[in-house]
């Protein structure tokens, strides 16, 4: 289960490390080791994604020099959000969440997904419900640099390029060079 050494450096984990190991160890001994496993590996997972959802950034305004400079160049009515980690459920609704609060919606919303490097399908789900809410604002969906994983998911789920409900875009300034041509026309 664990390493004598490790158990002496038990007072330096994380305190969820901490649980989990003795929770394991504890139900090791009482109960049986198939349980004990079981609680563990579950318990350890739900630890990991609740710490990889706060490695997840979904960004509007950015407080970069670079990232301003761009702000201040976007045409109008359109609103860039930047994702960087990976995108699962503990992120997805906070896309969702993003849109809701920035008030009076963008004719067009680029996506700059360049840093997302993993998409599951839970934040494809997300995506979804941000792709749909955007369309009844009547804002248009432009995916920027999408990496490949997340790319095949989306083509999966009906939000690849042939789907006509987004559109793609190789990197960020073929996403505002759409965005601009988007502008003139119906969304």
């Amino acid at each position: 289960m664990s390493e004598y050494e490790r158990l002496l450096r038990i007072r330096a984990m994380p305190v969820g490390d901490r649980v989990v190991l003795l929770l394991t160890f504890a139900l090791t001994v009482l109960v049986d080791l198939t349980v004990a496993i079981g609680v563990g590996v579950t318990l350890a997972s739900l630890m990991f994604m609740e710490r990889m959802s706060r490695t997840v950034a979904v960004t509007v305004r950015e407080v970069e020099t670079e990232d301003a400079r761009q702000r201040d160049d976007l045409p109008p009515g359109v609103e860039v959000f930047r994702i960087t980690g990976p995108f699962f459920f503990g992120v997805a609704s906070d896309l969702v969440e993003t849109l809701r609060r920035i008030g009076q919606p963008p004719r067009v919303i680029i996506l700059r997904m360049r840093e997302v490097p993993l998409l599951d399908a839970s934040g494809v789900e997300g995506i979804k419900d941000f792709v749909g809410m955007a369309h009844r604002h009547g804002a248009a969906v432009i995916f920027a640099n999408v990496q490949p994983q997340p790319a095949q998911v989306l083509r999966r789920n009906d939000l690849g390029p042939k789907s006509g409900k987004v559109r793609f875009a190789p990197d960020y300034a073929a996403a505002l060079a759409m965005a601009s041509a988007e502008g003139a026309e119906p969304v």
